[in-house]
């Protein structure tokens, strides 16, 4: 299996104990720690791979928590960076048939938002590393942030070592920039990252608002999506692989989930259509991009065929849908029973 480095910010996620509660109204919540690069990390680690995630958290019992978990989750947490004042954080608001789930941001100034790793930090991080894994909140977060992400990517770019990338928009977050030239920068920002990648991930909505590439009036999906796929290969000449999550909302409770795979070729690029799965009820849906993007990830590293690759990566972005947290941590066997099987529940004996 391969070593894997992920960077971005874990944060503490609070959500109210009785996910039938609403923000407003709860008076005991849940704290555990969450962050979309690290989900993918962890993921990765239950996949079997060698994962080291390059964070920063203050030095206080907050911090503490975060490295404790990164730890218990299998993750190497030698270099999670310890300074800054506050630790980000977010809220969550599961929702249920047709009430949406909401989440509120908290984290401005965090420890992460005001970190440059050095140069020769960037090295050191990726030193023996055979993939490094980011994602579009880091850039989102601050001036700092975005810097730091591009040094680690160019640091990437010299070691030979493969990035993907999750675009991951958030429109809460962003503000540093004036709003009249929001668009125009994120898309800049967003741009000299992605010239450096070998994998882009996203889900059906990422795309338009990062780049404005609308997939076309194709009710197929793999038609609607490939004039996205035609451009950004023409625009990002390193891209390998780009992978679209798929969602089906019926309501809050019930999602098919499903996804799209391109590959570039002599011809262009080919594409594997993933088989949605139906999730009813869904449980928790926050972090099932970050599965099906270490599903896509872990098949990339083990030179599966794109048709194996995305419907391995559906299929484990089904299955956190049934986990309450953040976190995805299942074995490639227990996904792989999944593709064979479908969501059944069956009692496994």
């Amino acid at each position: 299996m391969a070593r894997v480095l992920t960077h971005g910010e874990t944060m503490l996620r609070v959500s109210p104990q009785d996910a039938g509660r609403r923000l407003a109204d709860a008076g005991i919540f849940r704290v555990e720690p969450g962050g979309s690069e690290s989900n993918v990390a962890i993921a990765l680690a239950a996949l079997g791979h060698s994962c080291r995630h390059m964070t920063r958290v203050p030095s206080n019992p907050l911090g503490d928590l975060v490295v404790g978990e990164l730890a218990r989750c299998g993750l190497d947490s030698s270099l999670v960076a310890r300074g800054g004042e506050r630790l980000g954080c977010y809220w969550t608001e599961l929702g249920g048939g047709p009430r949406p789930s909401r989440v509120v941001y908290d984290r401005a100034d965090s420890s992460l938002a005001l970190w440059e790793p050095s140069p020769e930090e960037w090295r050191s991080a990726l030193a023996g590393v055979e993939w490094l894994h980011v994602s579009g909140i880091t850039p989102a977060l601050s001036p700092q942030a975005a810097r730091a992400l591009q040094a680690g990517l160019a640091a990437a770019a010299e070691s030979g070592v493969p990035v993907s990338l999750d675009l991951n928009f958030r429109s809460q977050l962003w503000r540093y920039m004036e709003e009249s030239e929001r668009a125009e920068r994120v898309a800049a920002v967003m741009g000299e990252l992605c010239r450096r990648c070998h994998l882009i991930m996203g889900n059906e909505t990422d795309w338009r608002d990062v780049f404005g590439l609308a997939p076309g009036p194709e009710t197929d999906p793999a038609a609607a999506y490939a004039a996205v796929a035609r451009e950004a290969m023409a625009r990002f000449p390193r891209l390998q692989t780009l992978a679209i999550s798929l969602r089906r909302s019926i309501s809050a409770s019930e999602n098919g989930f499903g996804g799209l795979l391109f590959q570039r070729s002599p011809e262009g690029f080919e594409v594997w259509p993933g088989e949605e799965i139906l999730i009813r009820p869904v449980v928790d849906r926050v972090g099932a991009g970050d599965a099906f993007a270490a599903g896509v990830v872990h098949g990339v590293l083990s030179g599966w065929e794109g048709g194996r690759t995305v419907n391995f990566a559906v299929a484990l972005g089904a299955l956190k849908h049934t986990l309450r947290g953040d976190p995805c941590r299942f074995s490639e066997a227990e996904v792989l029973q999944v593709m064979a099987s479908g969501l059944s529940g069956r009692i496994l004996r």
